[in-house]
């Protein structure tokens, strides 16, 4: 409503019709709305260049003079026909007066409703990300704008678009691991971008895990259904069902490739089912377990547990006796620091081991 009183009380000023109450009114709008500065220069624009510079009545008493002087010899002019003339010379510029403002007012605001218009097209199309990080031993829980909520893991970024619900469909970025619990809408499908994978959801819980540097890229589905894709071999699609787990695995960063599975190039893809951890009596999902503050793993090589290790306690870890990296361990962390984990892991395997700040030599 107010920029529609701010455009009207324009045409007014440029037509020398505001009063000072409405000067007034129009200069605390504009304060308020300082973006409304665009309709004042549009109508600057508009309207300046159809403005007389001298006095209309001035020049039209002018112009009548001399037509009189020139014919006056060849014409009889009663006192009452040139008073009749000037009147309606000055009617029908009355009346020009008239028409010219509110052409002048329909230009404008079909002017200003066709820059509205197409502002507001061209913002729509403007992909705004939002990106948040959370670093080394920092795990973050968010919502995304349609109501989908994201567990994001050490060491993970996250970029999605600020205006999702207006587009065709909500498209995230990840880099690192993330738990997403989707809201259904079947109308805008929800889509995980990584580095090496695509996954096309519609209302769904999952897990990704998409770290640049390793070796394996995972999908694990808690419940519901996605539809996942290679990036560089897109038209073969891969259907998950609940508590299955897609592994992408990276053959020029796997030392060993025995294992009887499907390889595409430089890549192996394997569909598995998910099995609970066992420890202490109790039993963890492993690849979900992370967003509730524990970390589990089950028979994994100390190659394997090293950047976990990193990215959990936040620590650089180095290792002199490469025959330990061969080590394989079963447990679980919770509110252990690294030094507790590391003595803990020493009663399974024989390893000694050096803590300096933020650095770790295993040997």
């Amino acid at each position: 409503m107010e920029e529609k009183r701010i455009i009207e009380l324009l045409t007014r000023k440029f037509a020398g019709e505001a009063s000072l109450n409405e000067l007034e009114e129009l200069k605390e709008l504009l304060h308020r709305h300082p973006d409304s500065v665009y309709y004042d220069e549009f109508l600057k624009q508009l309207w300046l260049p159809a403005k007389i510079d001298i006095n209309e009545t001035e020049y039209l008493e002018e112009q009548y003079n001399r037509h009189k002087l020139r014919f006056s010899g060849e014409l009889e002019f009663s006192i009452e026909d040139a008073e009749e003339k000037r009147q309606l010379d000055y009617r029908n510029l009355f009346e020009n007066k008239k028409l010219k403002y509110s052409l002048l007012l329909l230009l404008s605001v079909i002017t200003i409703v066709s820059f509205i218009l197409i502002k507001i097209r061209r913002d729509a199309n403007v992909i705004q990300y939002t990106t948040i990080i959370a670093g080394k031993g920092i795990r973050k829980q968010i919502c995304l704008p349609d109501g989908t909520h994201v567990w994001l893991n050490s060491e993970s970024k996250i970029s999605f678009d600020g205006g999702m619900l207006n587009k065709n469909q909500r498209e995230v970025n990840l880099v690192g691991e993330a738990f997403f619990d989707v809201v259904h809408d079947k109308k805008h499908p929800f889509v995980v971008h990584t580095d090496k994978i695509t996954i096309r959801v519609i209302g769904t819980a999952f897990n990704v895990e998409a770290y640049p540097n390793d070796m394996k890229s995972t999908t694990t589905l808690i419940r519901g259904s996605i539809e996942l894709s290679v990036n560089n071999f897109s038209q073969q699609k891969i259907i998950l069902k609940p508590s299955e787990r897609f592994a992408l695995i990276d053959n020029k960063k796997n030392p060993k490739n025995n294992e009887e599975i499907k390889a595409l190039q430089d890549v192996t893809l394997k569909l598995e089912n998910v099995s609970p951890v066992k420890v202490g009596g109790e039993e963890y999902i492993a690849e979900t377990s992370w967003k509730e503050n524990k970390l589990v793993f089950q028979n994994e090589s100390l190659s394997e547990l090293i950047p976990k290790l990193e990215r959990w306690f936040n620590v650089h870890i180095t290792v002199d006796n490469q025959s330990t990296m061969k080590y394989h361990f079963t447990g679980i962390f919770t509110n252990e620091n690294i030094d507790q984990a590391l003595n803990a892991m020493k009663l399974i395997k024989p390893f000694n081991f050096k803590l300096i700040d933020h650095d770790v030599k295993i040997y």
